[in-house]
């Protein structure tokens, strides 16, 4: 990955001042570990100079980075990270996307009574039937019940980004707020009228154990002490308030398949990652029960693409899924048995329930 200067951004080193050695597991605080990976960058956004380690915890099993930046310094890896882009603006959709679109909403606004414009009754009412469209539909609104738990719900999307999924959420009728330590991604969030605070939760302690849901896409391997952040997102909920969390699984049957070019690595931004079975622990552990959700093949087809564009070293992270994913049969096996076998599937996806 070259900067716009033409030096290596992986050439380059992180400070070593700025810098957290752990020698411990930061789940589990035991020592015992092996290296998983010793030498692997920013490939994803090339903007993190370094060389990281990977390890895994002997005992519960987490894959972390040590050392790692600092708290203070950690913002310097998200210098190009995707939520700064708000995600509005650009002409109209037409001709088959329109359609899609318009069928989209349709299923939108009939499962969760949502106000969208296009919306088509009939396309939507096909959406309904077709089982992978519908599954990834419902996966993108993070399992959304079809019906708020009580008058005024309220939701709290913790690393709400560019606030795209808060304001679903508003539109299917919820309270909504979200806090983000991306001040750019706030920014935008702002701008769509919504209710979103810089920082983490110290942002919203005057509404502890106030909130019917919190949301959570994408988050905890990003937090530099996972089990104190669960019990503060434990906190934050009314009893039998619901997290709703999903995370890369390190057990993945793409990790086992793209290795050190497996998207959910993202070093140095994802600091531990977990498989399904130390997070339920830990959750558990916080004082949630918790129940895990399928994934949809489509989701896991899309990782797919991106690990291994990333292997082929192409600029095409995050685009949308080409015709080539579906013709390899590998990942279409792959992606069907993930959305059966959970231990394995691409993203961990839990709905925990506070005691």
């Amino acid at each position: 990955m070259i900067s716009q200067r033409g030096t290596s951004i992986a050439d380059a080193s992180w400070p070593a001042a700025d810098l957290q050695t752990l020698g411990q597991c930061p789940v589990c605080r035991n020592p015992a570990r092996t290296l998983r990976y010793a030498d692997v960058t920013d490939r994803l956004f090339g903007c993190a100079p370094g060389h990281w380690q990977l390890f895994t915890c002997t005992v519960c099993k987490t894959t972390y980075l040590d050392p790692r930046p600092d708290p203070a310094s950690i913002g310097r890896a998200y210098g190009t990270y995707f939520t700064h882009n708000d995600g509005a603006g650009g002409p109209p959709v037409t001709g088959l996307r329109g359609w899609i679109k318009a069928g989209l909403n349709g299923f939108r606004k009939n499962r969760w009574q949502m106000p969208l414009s296009p919306a088509s009754a009939r396309t939507g009412y096909l959406v309904g039937k077709l089982g992978p469209i519908r599954e990834l539909t419902i996966a993108h609104m993070r399992n959304l019940p079809g019906q708020l738990p009580r008058a005024g719900a309220s939701l709290l999307d913790v690393g709400c980004g560019n606030g795209l999924y808060l304001d679903m959420a508003r539109q299917a009728g919820w309270q909504v707020k979200g806090v983000d330590f991306d001040a750019e991604a706030v920014s935008s969030a702002q701008a769509r009228g919504l209710d979103v605070r810089a920082g983490g939760l110290e942002q919203v302690q005057d509404l502890v154990g106030s909130f019917d849901r919190l949301t959570c896409s994408h988050v905890i391997e990003h937090v530099h002490d996972p089990r104190q952040w669960l019990q503060s997102m434990h906190a934050m909920l009314r009893p039998g308030g619901i997290l709703w969390l999903q995370t890369p699984n390190v057990d993945a049957l793409g990790h086992e398949r793209f290795g050190a070019d497996w998207l959910g690595l993202d070093p140095p931004r994802h600091l531990s990652l977990f498989n399904p079975q130390t997070l339920c622990q830990l959750l558990q552990e916080c004082g949630f029960t918790v129940r895990e959700l399928p994934l949809p093949g489509l989701m896991a087809l899309s990782v797919y693409q991106d690990s291994d564009a990333m292997a082929r070293g192409l600029p095409q992270i995050g685009a949308r899924l080409s015709w080539r994913s579906f013709t390899q049969w590998r990942w279409l096996r792959d992606a069907w048995q993930q959305s059966h076998d959970l231990s394995h599937a691409e993203f961990i996806t839990v709905e925990a329930v506070k005691v």
